[in-house]
């Protein structure tokens, strides 16, 4: 069963079905790291630069998936599964952030402390996207997020 942030709504899934005109934009397979998270965040850049998403959802997204792959490296790398791959979608109007580990530690969104130099992740990301959420999958979990990316066309219009 999927679990989602505070601004989720509706039904939820790890993978978009294929009959909603999901489109894949890239994959990235990494080993998390801080070189790996400066690669994803240009993987990011690059793939979406090269379509026609605004300048501000390439930095949201940027940050997002900066976010996921540090919440991996901080949390997953305890557990032994560093690895992860970043998954960039296009779902009829939206851009859908997957990013999937081997790790299934369970995602805890938290109020950290005013002091605290951390524990802010999953509140950006639930301030920035439309919606998140996670699930287990047979390897790990998905942590996902979905961004309004072109609010004027339709999948014909994007190819």
């Amino acid at each position: 069963m999927p679990i989602t942030g505070a601004s989720c709504a509706g039904p939820l899934f790890a993978a978009p079905p294929d009959d909603v005109g999901a489109v894949l934009l890239g994959e990235l397979a990494l080993s998390v790291g801080a070189s790996s998270i400066q690669r994803a965040r240009e993987f990011v850049r690059r793939t979406l630069g090269a379509s026609d998403v605004g300048p501000s959802v390439v930095d949201d997204a940027t940050l997002i998936v900066s976010e996921l792959l540090t919440n991996v490296a901080l949390h997953c790398a305890q557990d032994g599964a560093p690895d992860a791959t970043v998954k960039l979608i296009a779902v009829l109007t939206l851009l859908r952030i997957e990013v999937h580990d081997g790790s299934p530690l369970v995602l805890a969104r938290r109020e950290p402390r005013e002091d605290a130099e951390s524990g802010r992740g999953l509140l950006v990301v639930d301030a920035l996207s439309d919606r998140w959420g996670y699930e287990a999958t047979a390897y790990g979990k998905c942590v996902w997020c979905e961004l309004t990316a072109w609010p004027e066309q339709t999948p014909s219009q994007r190819a």
